[in-house]
């Protein structure tokens, strides 16, 4: 059995999309909705549907909500979805790829099926400085400069994926729970990040698979946010950097940490102002 787990929080738009997209799939399945506490109609329209429900009373976070739905799972895989990702075809391929891995990853596309760069190496202290300094961005193809976005990364290719999004990502329970599921200290970023270096670490291997694909929407709920995005990102990467940069590189890190802070603050205003 699959367990799909989708975290939802104010995602009306979506979420009935999402929850149709799983219940066409012909493959054995539970489907289980942690809502995080919304202020929206998502509640109301998750209870059209035969589906497992977890209302929490308030945001506890993105990777609190996944580890709650899996302690409500049966299934030997779980599928991590969330409310703005719709699977367009079917799975079978994944749950045929899994056997041989611990986690599939399919194709992201955009609603105009464009592929989205979905995939990550894990970072490093030279990756954080060279996106907190906005180099990674002016030199967004480059491999050594935006190592971390993986531009070069061949979306054609069946292959060991370092990074995939979570947002659409069939994972064996097994290796979930060796891990003690998703790091809860992590509120809305850095969470997959964090997840997928431990996962390598302990030889677990995810496969990309461009032979299945699933239509995410980018930003869809995290753009209601608005600034407080900023803060999410800026204490969820602190405790990244706390958890697994070596001591001895703070101290340079912290100088270029607080021009970061405001270069990126600068750009998120003007992103706001254009939406």
């Amino acid at each position: 059995m699959v367990s799909f787990i989708i975290v939802n929080f104010n995602g009306e738009k979506y979420i009935e999309r999402c929850i149709s997209s799983v219940l066409a799939l012909k493959v054995e399945k539970e489907i289980i909705v942690v809502d995080n506490g919304s202020t929206d109609r998502s509640r109301d329209l998750i209870n059209k549907f035969n589906v497992k429900k977890v209302f929490l009373k308030k945001n506890s976070g993105y990777s609190s909500g996944i580890n709650k739905g899996i302690k409500k799972s049966r299934g030997d895989t779980i599928f991590l979805l969330t409310p703005t990702t719709f699977l367009d075809n079917s799975i079978e391929t994944l749950l045929k790829d899994i056997e041989n891995v611990d986690a599939v990853a399919p194709r992201l596309v955009d609603d105009k099926c464009n592929t989205i760069q979905s995939i990550r190496r894990i970072p490093t202290y030279r990756d954080f400085v060279f996106l907190l300094t906005g180099i990674s961005t002016l030199f967004k193809n480059s491999p050594f400069f935006n190592r971390w976005r993986y531009p070069d990364f061949d979306y054609t290719k069946r292959q060991i994926a370092p990074q995939p999004m979570s947002c659409c990502i069939l994972i064996k329970k097994k290796a979930l729970s060796e891990l003690g599921g998703f790091d809860e200290d992590f509120f809305l970023y850095f969470s997959d990040v964090d997840f997928f270096k431990r996962f390598g670490q302990k030889g677990f291997k995810c496969l990309f698979e461009p032979d299945v694909k699933a239509i995410h929407i980018r930003g869809g709920i995290t753009r209601n946010i608005g600034e407080k995005r900023l803060e999410y990102f800026h204490r969820d990467m602190i405790n990244y950097l706390r958890k697994h940069l070596k001591l001895w590189q703070l101290p340079a890190f912290m100088s270029v940490l607080v021009f970061g802070i405001r270069k990126l603050h600068h750009r998120i205003k003007n992103w706001m102002k254009r939406n």
